[in-house]
């Protein structure tokens, strides 16, 4: 039925317009990579985005793997797929092309689960998806990895942190989060999200992930704001 529907109405690419797909092949390799990753707590330069030894302590990431630039195409496809089905398909295609590119620097995510960064119960109503839950579950396909949606719970809605400080951001996501021992004890997790600026929320579910007994946290992010 797909395949009909596509020869009637072909889709056409939501950045140039040209027909055969959402997110076409010359937009695609316009999107800006992240030139080196970082260390999620300084925000410097590290090696395969490991957290550097000065700033590793209890209850914080090993890693943080991110991709692309939040920037441009990367940028737009990220905000209207929150808002928009057309659009989501857009960044399922994108979400794609970054898995292949995370092999390079991702190293072995072996034993690992995926969970993606919870949405506030509001938002998820509102919206009808987790963009965090797609990119996970791509991730999660090409690595061999299982997903679980139901470790991490997000107790209370917070601000958009694009809104706000850093200092603030780091407030606004205090707290938020909640697991289980029976559900996290001796278990290595993957977290997953779409965008990381400040490390705020990922350091945070990190932090309440620790608590319960995970054994090593590590990050993936689909973008970078620099």
């Amino acid at each position: 039925m797909d395949n009909i529907f596509n020869k009637l109405f072909p889709p056409r690419c939501l950045f140039c317009g040209s027909v055969g797909s959402v997110f076409c092949e010359n937009c695609l390799s316009g999107c800006r990579l992240v030139k080196y990753q970082k260390c999620l707590v300084c925000d410097k330069p590290s090696l395969d985005g490991k957290t550097h030894q000065t700033c590793l302590r209890l209850g914080i990431p090993t890693q943080l793997i991110s991709i692309y630039e939040y920037y441009g195409k990367v940028r737009d496809c990220i905000k209207k797929s929150k808002y928009y089905s057309r659009q989501f398909m857009a960044l399922k295609i994108l979400s794609r092309e970054a898995l292949g590119l995370s092999y390079e620097w991702s190293g072995s995510f072996d034993g690992f689960i995926c969970v993606p960064i919870p949405l506030s119960k509001e938002k998820y109503l509102n919206r009808g998806f987790n963009q965090a839950l797609l990119i996970a579950h791509t991730l999660a396909k090409g690595h061999k990895l299982t997903v679980d949606e139901s470790i991490l719970i997000r107790d209370r809605g917070t601000k958009a942190q694009h809104a706000i400080n850093r200092e603030e951001r780091f407030k606004n996501v205090s707290g938020c989060f909640s697991a289980t021992e029976g559900n996290v004890g001796g278990k290595k997790i993957l977290l997953v999200d779409d965008i990381c600026t400040t490390g705020a929320t990922f350091l945070e579910a990190a932090k309440t992930l620790y608590k319960v007994g995970a054994v090593e946290v590590k990050c993936f992010a689909l973008s970078k704001k620099l």
